[in-house]
């Protein structure tokens, strides 16, 4: 373990966390504790011909001299922060008078919010504008699914890809949100059962929708969903002519 069960650690939002450590004795101890976080994140996945490197930019404001309230010292902090990832990244940072505080990330959560907007305005312009643009298309319909999910406060978005059968799918992409089972989990044979018998054909295409699965009128599929947690979910299928070859949930 890199901290200690007295230190305190929370979610700020996004990929963003917090830890306050009481009672150090020397910054060392702070600076040798970031080395250790950084070292553990510090990761290489393989997306198809690209690396996708992981690694973490940290923070650090000390009391009595950086703050001695929780405000100063989180600011403090969040400045020293984006001084790391202005020096490059996958490094810890002192906080130091003179740095930008919160600039940058003004900057950051303004664009998101254009980003979100145009997504509201017209969602299929801007899907496709970010998957013609970006040079790896998986990532694109990755963070898509988390805009939808964390937009929508939905605990999954997924896409299934049926093999094998009718019943059993493959999640090409999917998130699910803080420490909810991925769909690739909950969604089994069973569920997958119950959902599929429920598509109906629209003049959009073919959809399914339950906004509670608590009042279905199946007894065992009710006793399916609520074993799984599924409260609510929607989906509509990928048609290949009459075929039915997977969907987006």
């Amino acid at each position: 373990m890199v901290f200690r069960s007295t230190d305190i650690l929370g979610h700020i939002g996004g990929d963003e966390f917090l830890v306050l450590m009481k009672d150090i004795k020397t910054p060392d101890i702070v600076q040798e504790r970031c080395n250790q976080l950084r070292d553990f994140l510090r990761k290489s996945y393989d997306h198809g011909e690209e690396t996708v490197q992981v690694s973490a930019s940290i923070g650090i404001a000390l009391a009595p001299t950086d703050g001695q309230d929780f405000q100063t010292l989180f600011s403090h902090a969040d400045a020293a922060l984006y001084q790391s990832k202005r020096m490059g990244k996958d490094r810890q940072t002192l906080y130091a008078s003179g740095f930008v505080e919160k600039r940058e990330k003004v900057v950051e959560e303004s664009e998101s919010r254009q980003d979100l907007q145009k997504l509201l305005e017209d969602p299929k312009h801007y899907i496709l504008d970010m998957a013609f643009n970006s040079k790896n298309t998986e990532l694109a319909v990755q963070i898509l699914l988390e805009i939808f999910a964390k937009y929508f406060r939905v605990h999954r978005a997924y896409v299934f890809w049926h093999v094998d059968g009718p019943y059993w799918p493959r999640a090409l992409f999917e998130y699910a949100m803080g420490d909810h089972k991925k769909a690739s989990v909950a969604h089994d044979a069973p569920v997958r059962r119950q959902i599929r018998k429920r598509y109906r054909t629209t003049k959009y295409g073919r959809f399914t929708e339950c906004i509670d699965t608590s009042r279905l009128a199946s007894q065992m599929a009710r006793k399916e969903f609520q074993r799984r947690q599924i409260c609510a979910y929607l989906e509509c299928a990928v048609m290949d002519v009459d075929k039915f070859i997977g969907c987006v949930g």
